[in-house]
């Protein structure tokens, strides 16, 4: 079974369309050092993962994930695209978006601080699933 960071990564692949921007290199690890960022890339990593026990004598539980895809590059408008090709996933897979996982949510596109020449924003995304058995 795969990890949520790369089963994420893997619903932001397959959902991508080209015509609409640049395919990026994708990351599901801890470490980007070794990228070049002339080609954009997406790392997409874990914040937080919580269980809430649910039910008379907790026999179930409902698991949220938080995880950031974080989208790095150069050029400003490859990865102003990038940024809208992101968005536009994560909207169209809201519902069951991963196996075992109900619904997804995701907050605004953060700008982050960064230097001359190089683009960084930030994309928090809450995975649920809701009454899983224990």
């Amino acid at each position: 079974m795969m990890d949520l960071e790369q089963a994420l990564a893997t619903v932001l692949q397959d959902g991508w369309k080209k015509s609409n921007a640049p395919m990026p290199a994708f990351y599901y690890e801890d470490s980007v050092r070794s990228h070049d960022l002339r080609t954009p890339c997406i790392k997409v990593y874990m914040v937080d993962e919580g269980r809430k026990p649910r039910g008379i004598g907790y026999t179930s539980e409902d698991r949220d994930a938080r995880l950031t895809v974080d989208i790095r590059g150069a050029q400003r408008e490859t990865v102003a695209l990038i940024v809208d090709e992101v968005v536009r996933i994560l909207g169209a897979k809201r519902k069951n978006p991963i196996a075992g996982y109900e619904l997804m949510t995701k907050d605004g596109v953060v700008k982050q601080s960064g230097y001359a020449g190089f683009w960084h924003y930030t994309i928090d995304v809450h995975i649920f699933k809701y009454g899983g058995n224990l």
